[in-house]
């Protein structure tokens, strides 16, 4: 897990995509992107009032499905165009958190 959960929601393989992925780890702000194909920039959470930069966690204490903290964002861009795929996610809820997934049981 969790590749197999992941592999369920697959109908059709396209690549593998041969190209440079760029990783920005800032926290609020990380971003990835590759050129051509995927762009996701997270933008913080804030007061709708004051403007004021609101950090948020989703927190399992059991551990959970993906990742086990995370800090709630919002994506300020996330757009996907490859073959058939093609769509855009910006504006909406994300979670920037810390993985480590294996094959260990």
């Amino acid at each position: 897990m969790p590749w197999e959960a992941l592999a369920a929601t697959v109908t059709k393989l396209e690549g593998p995509i041969q190209k440079r992925v760029e990783m920005n780890i800032d926290g609020q702000r990380s971003s990835f992107r590759i050129a051509d194909v995927l762009e996701c920039q997270a933008t913080p959470l804030k007061n709708p009032a004051t403007g004021e930069v609101k950090e948020v966690h989703i927190t399992y204490p059991k551990g959970g499905f993906f990742w086990n903290e995370g800090n709630v964002v919002t994506t300020e861009v996330t757009k996907i165009s490859w073959g058939d795929l093609n769509f855009e996610y910006s504006g909406k809820f994300a979670a920037v958190a810390e993985v480590n997934w294996t094959n260990q049981g």
